[in-house]
């Protein structure tokens, strides 16, 4: 250590000078500082904190600190702000703070962008904790386009999907600035060369643009997965052929907010969490979801071609929509603003379980007029899925294909005799046996007929439990005119 260093007169200086926290979810030590006229927020331990208490010492002191000295008062640094410091939650490129959302433009000046009921407005971060991780890359300054040749609808001219649903996609894309909420998942079908990773980085490009902005969900487990997630606001997760039930959970933890525990270190007991909230985008070839729950909080979009004279190399449609991006930008914060203003007074009650974005796709789409559109276009999603679920089914084909080959359309006796029987229909009709929707022993049978009653009643099937025997559980199913 350099003895000519007052490490105690450089420590409360830079409490003078620099801001100190910890973060309500993890207790981590922050720092919000100003360097080179810019603002950044860190942690105590990163190097770019360890820079700025180097370049400090010698702007001040007129010394050059050794690594060991700058790490001392970075350790001291850390150990008041965790006894000392005030709890902060520390955001990641989107915030909320009463009716008023911010936006972090992620550039170097620390430019944010507030969105009120009053309207849109430039500031500055200063003390406002939003991190910054490597992977994220800056935003552009969103512009207002006063000859007004730019709208909502210019995002649509890059994105090829049936005009049943743009007015939802345009809404989603919205409340991709909503923070706080349950953000659907994002799914993108269609052949190769159909335009599905052109869409996606147009998504990840508008809402949260990053270095490495595609990455694929087979090859995370599940602590990379989290991990990934934490240092993005909207993940992308490019050319999936299949889901696994374990990245099923993930992802529906991931959507309505969960908790992640890991060690900090290897030698001790420690933990730290993290938690998840985010908005994803999944692009596949064909719909690759199984599971309901998953499916239940997913929005998915049939991805077409455009063909002849409206083809475009997807080189071309990036740098199209890269000379648009700030006034689209700054349309969709306008939008917001309008939102803001008219959600205190929505009535609105919601009827599906993504309530949170069921209520304020309904508030963007009465900001912008298209109320009634978007409900009919949400409802006729939430009808396809509910098909598209029993269509991908085992279980549900076979228990249909069973009850027409019956000559009243009824079958009834005990669960394990039905499990047989769907076992050989669905090999006889060579379903996919091996799917996870095929039970693999009467109990299992028994709970999924429990769990799928629904969708055998919008299936048109009645199922009706008998009194339990002493050779075994019972069952009734009718098909219902």
């Amino acid at each position: 250590m350099n003895r000519k260093i007052d490490t105690s007169k450089v420590i409360e200086a830079l409490k003078l000078k620099d801001k100190f926290f910890k973060d309500v979810e993890q207790e981590n030590a922050w720092v919000s500082f100003k360097t080179n006229g810019n603002y950044k927020t860190r942690t105590i331990a990163s190097d770019d904190y360890h820079q700025r208490v180097q370049v400090f010492i010698e702007e001040e002191f007129g010394h050059y600190p050794s690594r060991g000295c700058v790490e001392q008062i970075c350790y001291a640094l850390t150990a008041f702000t965790k006894d000392k410091g005030p709890k902060k939650k520390i955001h990641l490129r989107i915030a909320r703070k009463s009716n008023n959302i911010y936006y972090d433009l992620g550039n170097e000046k620390g430019d944010l962008i507030k969105m009120s009921p009053d309207g849109v407005k430039f500031m500055l971060k200063k003390d406002k904790p939003f991190r910054n991780p490597p992977k994220q890359k800056a935003q552009v300054l969103p512009i207002k386009d006063t000859s007004k040749k730019i709208s909502l609808e210019s995002i649509l001219e890059f994105v090829n999907i049936s005009d049943e649903y743009k007015t939802l996609f345009i809404i989603y894309l919205i409340t991709c600035f909503i923070p706080e909420i349950e953000h659907p998942m994002l799914v993108l079908c269609g052949g190769a060369g159909q335009g599905k990773t052109t869409i996606s980085s147009i998504v990840k490009g508008l809402v949260d643009p990053g270095h490495a902005e595609l990455s694929s969900l087979s090859s995370l487990k599940d602590e990379n997965f989290y991990l990934s997630l934490h240092n993005s606001w909207l993940s992308v997760f490019e050319n999936e052929s299949n889901l696994r039930k374990s990245d099923s959970d993930n992802l529906c933890r991931a959507i309505t907010g969960s908790a992640f525990e890991r060690r900090k270190h290897f030698s001790n007991d420690e933990m730290f969490y993290i938690h998840i909230k985010r908005c994803i985008v999944v692009n596949c070839i064909k719909n690759i979801l199984r599971e309901e729950d998953i499916i239940d909080r997913s929005l998915i979009f049939t991805v077409k071609q455009k063909k002849g004279d409206n083809f475009k190399l997807p080189s071309d449609l990036m740098e199209e929509f890269r000379s648009i991006k700030p006034f689209l930008l700054y349309e969709v914060f306008e939008t917001i603003s309008k939102a803001l203003s008219l959600y205190p007074s929505i009535e609105y009650v919601p009827k599906t379980r993504m309530a949170e974005f069921e209520k304020w796709g309904y508030t963007i789409a009465k900001a912008i007029g298209k109320e009634k559109i978007f409900l009919q276009q949400y409802e006729k999603m939430i009808r396809t899925k509910l098909d598209e679920t029993i269509r991908n089914n085992t279980l549900l084909i076979a228990i249909e294909h069973l009850l027409h080959q019956m000559p009243d359309k009824c079958w009834s006796g005990r669960i394990l005799d039905l499990l047989r029987e769907l076992e050989q229909i669905a090999i006889s009709q060579k379903l996919d046996v091996r799917d996870s929707s095929m039970p693999r022993s009467p109990e299992q049978l028994s709970k999924m007929l429990t769990a799928y009653e629904h969708l055998l009643k919008a299936n048109k099937i009645k199922l009706i439990r008998k009194k339990r025997t002493n050779r075994g559980a019972n069952v009734s199913l009718e098909m219902i005119e």
